[in-house]
């Protein structure tokens, strides 16, 4: 083989390689790439599922407060109730004890 045509294969030979390289790396960017849009979506789902959770844990903890709070005041009212009940019944015995008296 003449060297003229040696240096020219060993200069496209370099070529060749510098196309690889370039390749691979492209193909590399492009896994990452890929890679690194799928994380980005699983954190954004992660995300949107915590703050329907929290949302729904706040929802339920706000319900039980409310029925809570409902139901101290029924029974409040009903005390209430029952006292002014009880006073009107006190009030015509005290009424006839303050006659006697």
């Amino acid at each position: 083989k003449p060297k003229g045509n040696h240096g020219a294969t060993g200069k496209e030979e370099d070529e060749l390689t510098q196309l690889q390289n370039k390749a691979t790396m492209k193909i590399f960017a492009e896994i990452e790439q890929r890679r690194r849009t799928i994380d980005r979506r699983k954190r954004g789902f992660e995300q949107r599922e915590r703050a329907q959770e929290d949302e729904e844990k706040t929802k339920e903890k706000n319900e039980r407060d409310h029925d809570k709070r409902w139901r101290e005041g029924e029974r409040v009212d009903k005390r209430v109730g029952n006292w002014r009940d009880f006073q009107g019944g006190d009030s015509s015995q005290c009424g006839k004890k303050g006659k006697l008296n």
